[in-house]
């Protein structure tokens, strides 16, 4: 077996370039900010906000890629992660930085996963970024007018990433069934491309055929992360070509195989019940602060995950009575959350 083929899917698919990554044109399209910013070669530093697997990893990758090929040997990129890094090892970055300043190279730092810094670590980095010694780049899947503090945020430019789009999910999926050596058919008009079936050398390639539909609906359930759409459809490949390795024919992906791979990561349980304790707590503790800007978007928040609309209103309403008060205590006296 060739180590390619230990390398997750997810990694494989990373994109290489600008016209690689598919989504957020309202980013990397023409005519933005940060096209124009990316194409003289100056990287600010920035916070990349969004949902997971919508691109924010694969965004920073390629924006210290190509700064590097534009000032060639001039730019030191540095990744961590705030889940697996403390401030002692920014401390190594920072002394890193001032070293390689002076040798007329700029460094970049990826901090992946920003807002596990609680907000006094987070100040560490602001004299740096101020002073130019390193150029930020910080991903996060928090609201940053929360998670992160103040003093920073007005140190980078942030950029919204949004999830993506059922059709941007189908193309990811599209590119990665063909980069594993899959076929993609639609039932509806019956064709299917030839694909070799020589089996004489079935560690090499993994061939196998899945049909359109299949694709549009793992597209459709995985909600704007590609990182699960991808997961899920590497597991199925994975559990039906190994089981099936000595057969001359060629290996079909169904529905029901791609729906036991995504079960075996829960995709397919309740999102919505796992995510809505989250977004009520961070309403009610808005409410309680007299946040209004805040406590609209944790609203929204709720309300796009489609929640039901009686119970957003009882917890209003018990958000009220509890931290609020009541001109007449005898108001809530019929009521029954």
């Amino acid at each position: 077996m060739s180590n390619i083929e230990h390398i997750p899917l997810t990694e494989k698919m990373q994109p290489a370039c600008l016209d690689d990554y598919i989504g957020q044109e309202q980013i990397i399209g023409s005519n933005t900010l940060l096209q124009h910013l990316l194409t003289k070669g100056h990287v600010p530093s920035m916070i990349l906000y969004g949902p997971p697997g919508c691109g924010k990893t694969s965004l920073a990758n390629i924006i210290a890629k190509l700064s590097k090929e534009i000032h060639r040997d001039k730019v030191h990129v540095v990744k961590l992660s705030a889940a697996s890094s403390g401030v002692n090892s920014i401390r190594d970055v920072i002394n890193n930085s001032k070293k390689d300043s002076k040798m007329n190279c700029q460094t970049i730092v990826f901090m992946d996963k920003i807002h596990r810094f609680n907000k006094l670590q987070q100040d560490i980095f602001l004299p740096h970024i101020e002073a130019g010694t390193f150029s930020l780049i910080g991903t996060t899947t928090e609201n940053p007018s929360y998670s992160l503090n103040s003093a920073l945020l007005s140190r980078c430019r942030v950029f919204i990433l949004y999830k993506l789009t059922v059709s941007n999910v189908v193309e990811i999926l599209c590119k990665a069934i063909s980069s594993i050596n899959g076929e993609i058919y639609d039932s509806k008009i019956k064709t299917l491309s030839t694909i070799s079936q020589n089996r004489s050398n079935v560690n090499s390639k993994l061939h196998f055929s899945i049909n359109k539909s299949v694709i549009d609906w793992l597209a459709e359930v995985c909600d704007g992360d590609a990182r699960v759409a991808l997961n899920g459809l590497e597991l199925a490949v994975k559990t039906k070509v190994w089981d099936k390795l000595s057969s001359p024919h060629l290996v079909s992906i169904t529905l029901e195989d791609i729906k036991e791979s995504l079960k075996q990561a829960h995709v397919l349980s309740d999102r919505q019940t796992n995510n809505s304790h989250h977004l009520y707590s961070a309403l009610h503790k808005s409410i309680k602060a007299g946040k209004e800007n805040a406590s609209l978007y944790w609203l929204a928040r709720i309300m796009a995950i489609k929640e039901d609309p009686v119970n957003i209103a009882r917890r209003l309403v018990r958000i009220s009575s509890e931290d609020i008060g009541l001109a007449n205590i005898d108001a809530l006296g019929t009521y029954k959350a």
